[in-house]
C-alpha cells in the first residue's frame, strides 16, 4: 500500500485504474498493474495532485517509456504520500507470444481478488485500450460474470490511457515492474515495498 487509508472509509467504492507492459520477446513477462483507490475523496485527491505535476512537468501524458528519470522519481516520491493500493499479476507470455490469454487470466486472477474485499458495493475500472472490441467485450463480461453474486454495481471501461490519470499511472508501475524483473529498474525500492501480488 502506497501511504495510509483510514480504515473507516475503506471498500464503500473503489476507483481501479489497469495496464499492462509485456516484453516483445519470446518467453518474455506479461504484467498487470492496477491502481485502486477505496473512497471519492482520495480518488479526487489523486487526480488533483497528479493533475498539478502533469502542469508542472509540462506533459499531455504519463507515459512509462517517454518519461525521464526525474519524472519518474517525482512520480513515485507523490505515490508515496497516496492513499492507495497497487495489484501487480505477472505471468510468463511463453513462446507463442500471445498476449490476449495471458491477459484474460491475469484479470480474471485480479477479479477474484476483488471478491475478497468485505464492503465493497460498486467498482468503476478503467482499463487501457487493448486488442479489438471482441476481445474488450469479452473482457468486461469476465470481470462481470466473476462478481455476478457479489451485489455489487460495476462499471467497467476499456479507454483511451491520455483520459484517465489512474491508468496512466499504471502504466508507470507496469512498465517498472517488468524492468524490474529484469533487474533494470531504478525505482525497485518503491516497487518492492509497496506492491500487492496475486
Amino acid at each position: 500500500m502506497f501511504g495510509y487509508t483510514d480504515k473507516n472509509k475503506m471498500n464503500s467504492k473503489l476507483y481501479i485504474g489497469g495496464d499492462e507492459s509485456y516484453d516483445a520477446f519470446k518467453n518474455g513477462f506479461l504484467i498487470l498493474a492496477f491502481v485502486v483507490i477505496k473512497n471519492e475523496a482520495d480518488y479526487l485527491h489523486f487526480v488533483n495532485e497528479f493533475s498539478k505535476l502533469q502542469t508542472k512537468l509540462g506533459l499531455v501524458e504519463f507515459k512509462n517509456n517517454k518519461l525521464h528519470r526525474n519524472d519518474k522519481r517525482l512520480i513515485f516520491n507523490l505515490l508515496s504520500n497516496m492513499n492507495l493500493e497497487t495489484y501487480i499479476y505477472k505471468s510468463d507470455i511463453g513462446s507463442s507470444k500471445e498476449i490476449e490469454p495471458v491477459y484474460r487470466e491475469g484479470l480474471k486472477a485480479f477479479a477474484n481478488t476483488l471478491t475478497k474485499i468485505k464492503g465493497l458495493h460498486q467498482v468503476d475500472i478503467r482499463l487501457d485500450e487493448i486488442g479489438g472490441i471482441k476481445f474488450q467485450n469479452g473482457c468486461t463480461a469476465l470481470i462481470y460474470s466473476s462478481l455476478k453474486n457479489k451485489h455489487i454495481k460495476k462499471d467497467m471501461k476499456f479507454v483511451s490511457s491520455k483520459n484517465n490519470l489512474l491508468v496512466q499511472i499504471a502504466d508507470v508501475i507496469a512498465g517498472e515492474s517488468r524492468k524490474d524483473l529484469h533487474g533494470k529498474s531504478q525505482f525497485a525500492k518503491y516497487l518492492t515495498k509497496n506492491k500487492n501480488l496475486f
